[in-house]
C-alpha cells in the first residue's frame, strides 16, 4: 500500500500553482491535486474533507499535509488506485509549518500590519490600519492580498481587511514573541479606548487583557467580567489565560 503510495509522490509531485498558491481552491481542484499527487484513480471523500479542514482550502498546505498523512500511515490504497483515509486522524493532529513558513517569509513592515490583523477580532478598514501602523498601508495590503494573506470584506462603500483564515492568524501570532504581541495589544487597546466607534465589535479591555501591564490587565479583565455577566465564559477564560502566561 504505502510503496504505492510513495511511487505516487516520486513520479507525479503537485503543481507549481500548488506548491505556491494561498488563494483558496475549489474542493475538484484540490481533489485533483491530491489525486495527482499520489497517482491516485480517486480520492476519499473523508480524505478530502480532512485536507480541506486542515489547509483551510489553501493549496499550498495540501503538499505538507498529505506527507503527513503517508507519514503516519495514514492512507490506505484499493486494488484500483483509489486512496482513502485509514486512520482516525483530525486536523489539529497534522502541523501547520507551511503556513508558518509563508507568513514568516514576509517583509517586517508588511508582517507588522499582519501581526495587527492577527490580533484584531474584527475586519479592520484601511484607514484604521493606517493610524495604528502610523503610515500607509496600500502597497502593503497589495503585497500581503497578492500573497493570498489577508482578504477584503465590502461593507457598502467600505474594504475591510482580515486575515484569510485562522490558520493565517494563528501563524502570525505564533510568530510573535511574547513582547512583540503585548506590544500591539498595548497600541490596540490605546487606539479603540481613544476611538471606541470604529470598531465595534472589538473592545479595548481584551486587549488589555494581553497586553504588557499587569495592574492594566486585572482592572480590564474585572471590566470585562462585570460586562460579560456570565454570557460569554468562553471570553473570560481566554483572558484569564492571558493573564497567566
Amino acid at each position: 500500500m504505502h510503496e504505492f503510495i510513495g511511487d505516487g509522490l516520486r513520479q507525479a509531485g503537485l503543481p507549481p500553482a500548488v506548491q505556491l498558491s494561498l488563494r483558496p481552491w475549489s474542493r475538484q481542484s484540490v481533489r485533483q491535486a491530491v489525486a495527482a499527487f499520489l497517482g491516485a484513480s480517486e480520492i476519499g471523500e473523508s480524505l478530502v474533507e480532512l485536507i480541506l479542514s486542515a489547509t483551510g482550502w489553501v493549496p499550498a498546505g495540501v503538499e505538507s499535509v498529505v506527507l503527513q498523512l503517508v507519514a503516519l500511515k495514514a492512507l490506505r490504497a484499493d486494488t484500483s488506485g483509489a486512496v482513502a483515509l485509514g486512520l482516525d486522524v483530525q486536523p489539529h493532529d497534522l502541523h501547520g509549518d507551511w503556513l508558518e513558513s509563508a507568513v514568516s517569509g514576509v517583509e517586517p513592515e508588511s508582517k507588522r500590519l499582519l501581526n495587527f490583523l492577527s490580533l484584531l477580532r474584527t475586519p479592520v478598514p484601511g484607514p484604521v490600519l493606517e493610524d495604528l501602523m502610523d503610515r500607509p498601508v496600500e502597497h502593503l495590503v497589495t503585497a500581503l492580498h497578492a500573497k493570498g494573506l489577508i482578504a477584503s470584506v465590502t461593507r457598502g462603500d467600505r474594504i475591510f481587511y482580515q486575515a484569510s483564515h485562522d490558520g493565517v492568524r494563528h501563524a502570525a501570532a505564533k510568530a510573535m514573541v511574547t513582547s512583540e504581541r503585548a506590544a500591539l495589544h498595548d497600541r490596540i487597546a490605546a487606539y479603540l479606548e481613544a476611538n471606541p466607534s470604529l470598531l465595534p465589535a472589538d473592545h479595548p479591555d481584551w486587549h488589555r487583557c494581553l497586553g504588557s501591564d499587569l495592574d492594566a490587565a486585572l482592572d480590564a479583565f474585572s471590566r470585562l467580567k462585570k460586562r460579560l455577566a456570565g454570557g460569554r465564559p468562553e471570553i473570560l477564560r481566554q483572558a484569564c489565560e492571558a493573564l497567566l502566561e
